[in-house]
């Protein structure tokens, strides 16, 4: 399995080109290959993984979305490679 930031980085790339036709083991093969030939390095450099947004738990009079004290409302997630 792949670590959480080269899975962001094969999902960013599947969304934007054809490698998204490719299988999940296929898009690894590419990267290893990528990466065990010198084509491309990890810089490291931060992500930003879409997050989903909490569940209202109610509403107010006015028809405002209440959430959860601890829900996260910002939309995207960063994820860093260790």
């Amino acid at each position: 399995m792949t670590d959480k930031h080269l899975g962001e980085l094969m999902r960013q790339c599947a969304t934007a080109t054809p490698f998204g036709r490719l299988a999940v083991v296929e898009q690894q093969a590419v990267f290893d290959w990528l990466i065990g030939g010198e084509h491309i390095t990890r810089t490291g450099k931060a992500l930003e993984r879409p997050r989903l947004m909490p569940v209202e738990i109610a509403r107010t009079t006015d028809g405002q979305p209440i959430y959860a004290p601890d829900a996260d409302l910002s939309p995207t997630e960063t994820v860093i490679m260790k």
